[in-house]
């Protein structure tokens, strides 16, 4: 007698079996022809514009997506190279690698070497976590290239370079944005390339294991790599794990050095939000939430992006498969943020462009070669007018925006010569942007209230608020200048300091 649920059991590994082996398939045709000179060219110019756009956006209009960004990575590579900053309960208890802020900690420290300031310090780390999100440009490019064609190469890769979050999300220092970096050409390397090389493999198994290391949640979708590259690359697996397992280390003993013990950020992370889940208090969501998010972010675009998805899948299901294990995975964790799924657009927007491709082609085969070329031409633009009209339109602009009059306001006050305290008023902690970008060692204080202010005003001669929000009574305070709905106010005088006070002070107080 058959055990109840045995049946549904079997056919649920059937179906995994199914799935990575079609996974571990894919590409097996013969090799794509030598790259040209003028593809790499092409494929040039479209990094030269996708590093453009990331960085020159970022630079321009500095905004606040979330406050880890700031307090997570950009406030605490600067901590580490100008020896003060703002310190959240995450890096008091440990349970943040120094990885991320190690690599903006290097353009901090460069940018004193130049001779520069904190500002150049944050331009330079904008290049290169900039620089970093465009292996989605090259991987985009190798692997629809590999798939359908050099027409749908320059297609997905003008897609990579040009999709609105694919750009906005390139300079944030998210880990999801980072190991999204690694995570989506190691599994290109490991999992499309023909006949992968032991470079290939010693490489994609690097990134994978920095893809793991940045951002553990994402290991059901690191698993489901390694199998399909296991199961592809028999002879090879030992240099795709030695590879993953070095890296892998290097994490660990950088907590050692720097947290206390091997893999803290990992397991205390996971035992203090998932375990002891101190993640839900900052809020949870329905499971179907994901799937909500992706209809809002992308209006009147969905019912195409699944028809292209449906045209892609049978010539790339690894395009297909990672995003729906992250989302999938995901999912059932309580705390949602969009980003924690960014991981998954460099492998929708391929598949999406090599479909996109395909439907072209069998719309356009009684066409002459002139015609299919200027149906490509205008297939780019329809793909350029898609992003940017949804980059454009009033929700999606407000939010990629939002926090730029804050730290426009940061930086102008980091420049008053006299500053001695500064005063933060109408305006929560997370949606500053702290020392990295004020670049000054000068208490900052947070304001709840008109008596808090009152009763501190000699804390600080110098007060960032939003207006409208607390009428805080201080005449002895001149508007110096305003970025939107935020302004800069002076007073003359020195400043009596307040240690308990103090931004660090009231986070420790608060636990946050």
């Amino acid at each position: 007698m058959t055990a109840p649920g045995s049946g549904l059991w079997a056919r649920l590994k059937h179906a995994l079996r199914w799935s990575l082996t079609a996974v571990a398939s894919e590409h097996q045709a013969a090799p794509a022809a030598p790259v040209s000179q003028r593809e790499w060219l092409m494929l040039g110019l479209l990094l030269v514009v996708g590093l453009a756009l990331r960085a020159g956006l970022a630079i321009a209009f500095p905004s606040i997506y979330h406050a880890d960004e700031q307090f997570q990575y950009w406030e605490q590579g600067f901590r580490l190279i100008h020896g003060y900053g703002v310190v959240p309960w995450e890096y008091r208890e440990g349970i943040r690698s120094y990885a991320v802020p190690g690599l903006l900690a290097g353009a901090f420290g460069l940018a004193r070497q130049l001779g520069g300031d904190t500002e150049t310090g944050r331009v330079l780390g904008n290049l290169l976590l900039s620089a970093l999100s465009l292996t989605t440009v090259v991987t985009a490019y190798f692997w629809a290239r590999r798939t359908a064609g050099v027409t749908a190469a320059l297609v997905a890769g003008f897609v990579a370079c040009v999709w609105y979050e694919l750009v906005y999300f390139g300079p944030k220092p998210f880990t999801e944005v980072v190991a999204a970096a690694a995570l989506f050409p190691a599994a290109y390397l490991l999992c499309a390339v023909p006949e992968p090389t032991r470079r290939h493999l010693l490489a994609g198994g690097a990134l994978l294991g920095a893809a793991f290391a940045l951002r553990f949640q994402l290991a059901p979708a690191v698993i489901v790599v390694l199998a399909a590259a296991l199961l592809r690359s028999r002879g090879g697996g030992l240099l795709v794990m030695t590879a993953m397992l070095v890296v892998v280390m290097a994490a660990g003993v950088l907590d050692w050095l720097t947290l206390g013990q091997p893999f803290q950020s990992i397991w205390l992370n996971f035992t203090i939000n998932a375990i002891e889940d101190r993640a839900s208090s900052f809020g949870t969501r329905a499971p179907f939430w994901y799937l909500l998010y992706f209809a809002n972010a992308w209006p009147g675009l969905v019912a195409i992006l699944l028809l292209l998805f449906t045209v892609g899948l049978r010539r790339a299901p690894l395009l297909f498969t990672l995003p729906l294990v992250i989302v999938l995975s995901h999912s059932l964790i309580g705390h949602k943020e969009y980003r924690f799924v960014y991981p998954a657009l460099p492998f929708l927007m391929t598949l999406a462009s090599i479909g996109s491709v395909l439907a072209l082609e069998m719309a356009s085969r009684s066409l002459g070669a002139n015609w299919r070329r200027r149906a490509v031409a205008l297939l780019m633009v329809g793909w350029f007018v898609a992003s940017a009209s949804i980059a454009l339109s009033d929700g999606t602009r407000t939010r990629l925006m939002q926090g730029n009059d804050v730290t426009l306001a940061f930086g102008a006050a980091g420049k008053i010569e006299n500053a001695c305290g500064v005063g933060l008023a109408g305006i929560h902690w997370g949606m500053a942007t702290g020392y990295s970008t004020l670049g000054r060692d000068v208490p900052v204080y947070p304001i709840a209230s008109r008596e808090e202010a009152q009763e501190r005003a000699d804390a600080y001669n110098v007060l960032i608020r939003a207006k409208g929000r607390i009428d805080l009574q201080l005449p002895s305070f001149a508007q110096n200048q305003c970025f939107g709905d935020v302004c800069v106010e002076t007073r003359a005088g020195s400043c009596v300091q307040h240690p308990e006070a103090t931004i660090n002070s009231t986070l420790v107080q608060a636990g946050e």
